[in-house]
C-alpha cells in the first residue's frame, strides 16, 4: 500500500483533462458541441472536479461556451440539462463513470491502480449498461 501512495498523482493532476484525454473525449463525442455542434468548445466535467470528478475520458463532454456556461441554458445553471447528461453517462458507463484507476483501487474494484485494469473494469460494467 505504501508504494501505491508514493506513486499516486496529485488531485489536481487527476482532475484535469490531459491533452491525450481531451482528444479521446472529442473522438468519443465529436469535435463540436454535443448540443449544437459549434466547433468552439470547452470540455465539461460531468461530475465536477470539486465533487471528485476526475479528468478521464468517461467524465468529459464537449460543449460550446453557451451550453457550458449560459445562466439559463448552460449545464452549470440548467438542472434539467445537467441531470439528463449525468443519466446519459451513467447509462453509457455505469455509476463509476467519473472515477479513475486510483478511486477504483481504493474501493477495491480493481486489484492494482493501472489504466489496463480500469479499462477492463469499465468494459465489464459497460456490458451490463447496454
Amino acid at each position: 500500500m505504501q508504494l501505491y501512495e508514493n506513486k499516486k498523482p496529485s488531485t489536481k493532476n487527476r482532475n484535469d483533462f490531459s491533452p491525450k484525454t481531451r482528444e479521446e473525449i472529442k473522438d468519443i463525442w465529436g469535435h463540436g458541441c454535443y448540443v449544437c455542434e459549434n466547433p468552439s468548445i470547452e470540455l465539461h466535467h460531468v461530475k465536477h472536479r470539486s465533487a471528485s470528478g476526475r479528468g478521464t475520458k468517461r467524465n468529459g463532454l464537449p460543449l460550446c461556451h453557451f451550453h457550458h456556461r449560459d445562466h439559463t441554458y448552460g449545464i452549470h445553471h440548467n438542472r434539467k440539462f445537467k441531470k439528463e447528461i449525468k443519466q446519459l453517462f451513467v447509462e453509457k458507463y455505469g455509476e463509476d463513470f467519473y472515477k479513475d484507476e486510483y478511486d477504483l483501487f481504493a474501493e477495491k474494484k480493481i486489484d492494482e491502480p493501472t489504466k489496463k485494469l480500469m479499462e477492463q473494469y469499465f468494459l465489464k460494467v459497460g456490458e451490463t449498461c447496454e
